[in-house]
């Protein structure tokens, strides 16, 4: 069984150990960072299930942390840890993360897996190695889900164009917009992240196209 991995984002030394613990004893994989750059480069090198973050990070916050996750995963929950504030709270639901006053750590593991149980309902996922076309490149389809795809591109290759592209898998055509994109080193391999329209036709196929690599992963 693959363990669910979860972003602890804090400054304060006291709650990241204690939070570390209890979501460890839960059975998840626990990154830690103290800070908003180190934060960051975790969530998209490693794309986590959950991202916990204090609202207090220094020159940031949990909040600037929310915005990049939007942005960069569209597969990452995100929860940021505060005091009861109603604006804090207000742009943690604009910034798609779910906001908590004050836990104590079990309230933090218990909205950990209530998010993880709402993103698997919704977004069920899988690993994949299927060759694809994408910006008129040659690249590998590794992982799926209703709401978007991460492919590799070989080295040296174009990136896809930020105002969109279609990817191409067999007859398939869907159109996407990329959302995140990296490269190791100068001359190395690249990912890239995007998302899918969530309307017309070409969603429905995609939808289809994701319960069959499920279904063949489950076998």
């Amino acid at each position: 069984m693959t363990l669910r991995t979860v972003l602890l984002v804090t400054a304060e030394a006291p709650l990241r150990t204690s939070l570390a613990s209890a979501l460890g004893a839960r059975g998840f994989k626990v990154l830690l960072a103290d800070t908003f750059a180190e934060g960051r480069k975790l969530l998209i090198d490693w794309q986590p299930d959950v991202l916990v973050s204090s609202v207090r990070l220094r020159e940031h916050n949990g909040l600037h942390l929310a915005i990049v996750s939007r942005l960069s995963s569209v597969l990452t929950k995100t929860i940021v840890i505060g005091y009861a504030d109603p604006v804090l709270q207000a742009e943690a639901r604009q910034a798609g993360a779910l906001f908590l006053a004050d836990p104590n750590a079990d309230e933090v593991v218990d909205a950990v897996e209530n998010a993880i149980q709402r993103r698997e309902r919704r977004w069920p996922r899988a690993r994949a190695n299927i060759t694809a076309r994408a910006a008129d490149q040659v690249v590998q389809l590794v992982d799926l889900s209703y709401g978007g795809f991460r492919i590799e591109l070989a080295p040296g290759t174009a990136l896809p164009r930020p105002e969109g592209f279609d990817l191409m898998v067999g007859e398939l055509r869907i159109p996407a917009l990329p959302v995140w994109m990296k490269q190791q080193a100068t001359n190395e391999r690249v990912w890239c992240g995007a998302t899918v329209a969530e309307n017309g036709e070409s969603h429905l196929a995609w939808r289809e196209f994701v319960d069959n690599v499920l279904g063949q992963a489950i076998q």
